[in-house]
């Protein structure tokens, strides 16, 4: 029995798309534990806890490398009454940057205080 170049070839396909596979997988769980916590510290709610593979792209980072930049997309609550979108950009296995849309903040809590301007300065 031999082993042809093709059957080689295609073992060596087969090995990058699954390496791919693995990294785009390890990559994705990194975003969703990095939304978690920089939802909790915005004090709004990931909703679904799943997040979706949105785009892909090749870019250069500071440093000068090109890497494999990936999107990844999700959805959260601020008040629980409706749902606003999400992203965070990974350049490699680094979070590159983690945007939220406009989205309304609850003052549950007594968190949201008004202040009178007139009556502030009068005092200050």
């Amino acid at each position: 029995m031999y082993i042809e170049l093709t059957h080689l070839l295609w073992l060596a396909v087969i090995g990058l798309v699954a390496g791919y596979a693995w990294q785009g997988h390890a990559a994705k769980e990194q975003a969703l534990g990095h939304a978690r916590r920089y939802c909790e510290r915005e004090g709004v709610q990931l909703l679904d806890d799943s997040m979706v593979a949105h785009r892909r792209w090749l870019q250069r980072d500071e440093s000068g490398k090109v890497r494999l930049w990936r999107r990844f997309a999700f959805e959260f609550a601020a008040t629980g009454d409706e749902r606003y979108r999400g992203h965070i950009d990974m350049a490699g296995a680094r979070v590159a940057s983690v945007h939220l849309e406009p989205h309304r903040v609850s003052t549950v809590g007594g968190g949201g205080t008004v202040i009178d301007m007139d009556a502030w300065r009068r005092l200050h």
